[in-house]
């Protein structure tokens, strides 16, 4: 009787190239169903709740179904990673200059810009870290509830290794399954912008944030002014 032979490890390798291929579809139609479910939406905040939900669905039914359950390092406290420098698609960036707005005074705004450019001029190469500008004095973070996507799918599988990218800029061991979601759903967000004939780049988000507020900034004090002066 033959217990192995060259057929046995054929057919095995046939099963996991198969089943590798299954799973690999299983982001290509994340992406699509984020996409068609957000290319006719109008406003960038819209598009980002649509990310947000099937993201969160996706993440329970890979849970629910798949045997990866890393114990993650990532908790209350921790903010390792808020000094990492991070990329984010123009959806992602307009989607939270509209929640800032909203929950910040003209004021309140200006201090924000004065601190995200002290941000951004205490990057220094190689590795760019420097805190986030919206760490509170408990390096808590003040824009939880909207912060980027980036941000929401990081994962740590040991806090010691986020410390030392502090200073020698080494990568971080991810979720594989949450890390390909937020692959997908970044995907999602490319192909809408080419579609749309937007920009499909991802951005820094310090950088961009700051070219933005500026930008809103300008427009708010010139209407200021106008009001003072009683222009109709």
């Amino acid at each position: 009787m033959i217990y192995f032979n060259d057929q046995h490890v054929a057919d095995a390798s046939a099963v996991v190239k198969n089943a590798t291929e299954q799973f690999e579809l299983l982001f290509n139609l994340l992406a699509k169903q984020i996409y068609h479910e957000s290319i006719s939406r109008s406003s960038s905040s819209e598009v980002m709740a649509i990310v947000y939900q099937y993201i969160e669905e996706a993440e329970q039914a890979f849970k629910s179904h798949f045997d990866e359950n890393p114990t993650l390092a990532c908790g209350k406290g921790c903010n390792h990673c808020c000094a990492f420098p991070i990329q984010l698609m123009p959806q992602d960036l307009e989607h939270f200059l509209t929640q800032l707005i909203k929950e910040h005074s003209y004021e309140q705004l200006i201090d924000v810009l004065s601190k995200l450019k002290q941000q951004q001029a205490a990057k220094k190469p190689p590795f760019y870290r420097t805190p986030c500008a919206f760490l509170d004095q408990e390096g808590a973070c003040t824009v939880y509830e909207y912060r980027p996507l980036a941000c929401r799918m990081f994962t740590s599988l040991d806090a010691q290794s986020c410390q030392r990218s502090l200073t020698n800029g080494s990568a971080i061991s991810q979720s594989t399954i949450r890390y390909r979601i937020f692959q997908a759903a970044t995907c999602a967000l490319q192909v809408i912008n080419q579609t749309q004939k937007r920009p499909d780049k991802q951005v820094d988000f310090t950088e961009g944030l700051i070219m933005k507020l500026v930008a809103f900034l300008e427009v708010e004090a010139k209407e200021r002014k106008s009001k003072d002066r009683g222009d109709v």
